[in-house]
């Protein structure tokens, strides 16, 4: 069975941006609420210096938020994904993101 581990995310509803080591290589991670009609949490993926691998990934529960951009070799081909507490396929909402809405890397074993 896959070692899973929790991003450390803030609670409180608000935009963040932090640091954080995915498959021994750091990357800097930026979650961003967009307040449209299709409303939700967006991840951006930099290297440690900041340049921009990939940007504006939705928070979609029960997929691999990585699936897309594996062919970037992030996290040395790991896995990204959301899931809410009582309901794993509820998408994280502005206030829950950090509390009972949690961020998951599972790297490759």
């Amino acid at each position: 069975m896959a070692t899973v581990y929790e991003i450390p995310v803030t609670t409180g509803g608000g935009n963040q941006s932090f640091e954080v080591e995915l498959g021994g290589t750091a990357y800097l991670l930026a979650l961003n609420w967009r307040a449209a009609r299709d409303a939700g949490w967006v991840l951006d993926i930099a290297t440690s210096d900041g340049a921009a691998l990939v940007n504006g990934i939705p928070l979609l529960p029960g997929i691999d938020l990585l699936g897309s951009y594996k062919h970037l070799g992030i996290g040395g081909g790991g896995t990204i994904y959301v899931t809410t507490d009582g309901d794993p396929q509820a998408p994280p909402m502005f206030a829950n993101l950090g509390q009972t809405a949690h961020l998951y890397w599972v790297p490759v074993e």
